[in-house]
């Protein structure tokens, strides 16, 4: 055998031995390319109010959709600043709060899956940082 196919055939065995690696590699890849996608995001601004947007994502992989406000600071980006809400695809409330320069802040009820307040996430936030525990009155 001469020297050429030897190299050869020892490339070829190492590309195949080498493949389920570059396979989940780039399987990987495309499903992190597909959760990324996964998520829409749509800007609504008003000229009536320059400088504020409302925005709203849709998780499609999960239908979970969040809408809240955003402000434009001085610098030019947009922080989270007014109500925010969280919705499961049966549209159920899962969070409701309200952000300030993109920080939690005032009362947050956050709610489990089956429509239960999670008592260990609700409460009273400043700075983004859970400072007393609290939930919504009965009823509402």
């Amino acid at each position: 055998m001469s020297r050429k196919k030897l190299i050869l055939l020892v490339a070829l065995g190492a590309f195949v031995m080498a493949l389920p690696v570059l396979l989940a590699v780039g399987a990987g890849g495309l499903a992190i390319f597909l959760v990324s996608k996964s998520t829409s995001t749509s800007y609504v601004t008003s000229p009536d109010r320059p400088g504020v947007r409302e925005v709203s994502t849709h998780d499609r992989s999960t239908s979970v959709r969040h809408e809240w406000r955003e402000i434009q600071k001085p610098d030019g980006t947009w922080v989270k600043d007014g109500p925010s809400v969280g919705r499961n695809r049966q549209g159920k409330m899962l969070e409701e709060g309200s952000y300030r320069d993109g920080k939690r802040e005032g009362e947050w009820t956050f709610w489990n899956e089956d429509g239960s307040i999670d008592l260990v996430r609700s409460g009273i936030y400043e700075n983004d940082v859970r400072v007393q525990e609290g939930t919504r009155p009965a009823g509402y």
